[in-house]
């Protein structure tokens, strides 16, 4: 499985989540049974038209946060391989997960599954497909920013083109298969870790996405004062529990 980790050599800031959380996945995948890369700015410019869509994303998308966004779906469609899983960086697999039976057979025959989602459409946390597939998908997601809507705006998220693309095609344009637990699920409040364990059983990760801090803070798992950058110790504690 891959993930992308922003580089200061374009002269972008590492925006991610807490240098901690990446050494504590290492550590989730020896006994998960994944094996964890990380992916970079070299990786997506190995992609044939890198030149053309990094002018694109340059002109059109305004956070280097969404920027990095579209430029792992290159740095996977670049890989010297069929294919694979690409996950968000604060997406942690659970001790319990098997996706596959080896690390040559994909889920769904390598169609392209998403494996999170809203009723919007498909939240790219946890993704798996074909080399072929990811080349479909990496024009399908880009060309919300080389082509401009009817008013004139562009798509300059990752997600929210990924979720049109589901919303606007007549047929299946890309598989999704819940397998992803939430990060408020995951953290409770009030729900015994054997329920967690049963309810979840089978479910591949959990995604602690930014969104987690504000629910938990909500619903008093959480102190007022927690941030998202506070997501790595607690992820920590979270996964040992687990």
């Amino acid at each position: 499985m891959e993930f992308f980790l922003e580089s200061s050599r374009m002269g972008y800031k590492n925006i991610g989540i807490s240098t901690v959380i990446f050494y504590d996945l290492s550590l989730y995948t020896t006994y998960t049974g994944w094996d964890t890369k990380i992916l970079g700015i070299d990786d997506a410019m190995k992609y044939k038209d890198f030149k053309m869509l990094d002018k694109a994303i340059t002109s059109h998308v305004d956070t280097d946060y969404n920027k990095f966004c579209f430029y792992r779906w290159m740095a996977m469609a670049a890989l010297d391989r069929d294919g694979g899983f690409m996950s968000d960086n604060d997406t942690f697999p659970l001790p319990s997960s098997r996706p596959f039976s080896s690390p040559d057979k994909l889920p769904h025959r390598g169609i392209f599954t998403v494996y999170d989602a809203a009723p919007e459409g498909g939240i790219p946390s946890l993704m798996s497909g074909s080399k072929t597939e990811w080349n479909r998908m990496v024009k399908a997601i880009t060309k919300s920013i080389l082509d401009p809507r009817s008013n004139g705006n562009y798509i300059t998220s990752d997600m929210l083109s990924l979720m049109e693309l589901d919303r606007n095609d007549d047929s299946q344009f890309y598989n999704i298969d819940q397998k992803i637990v939430t990060g408020i699920n995951a953290v409770g409040p009030n729900v015994e870790w054997e329920d967690k364990c049963s309810k979840y059983r089978g479910f591949f990760a959990v995604h602690f996405a930014h969104v987690t801090i504000k629910q938990g803070i909500k619903r008093g798992v959480y102190p007022n004062t927690a941030m998202p950058k506070d997501r790595a110790p607690l992820v920590t504690d979270l996964m040992a529990e687990w």
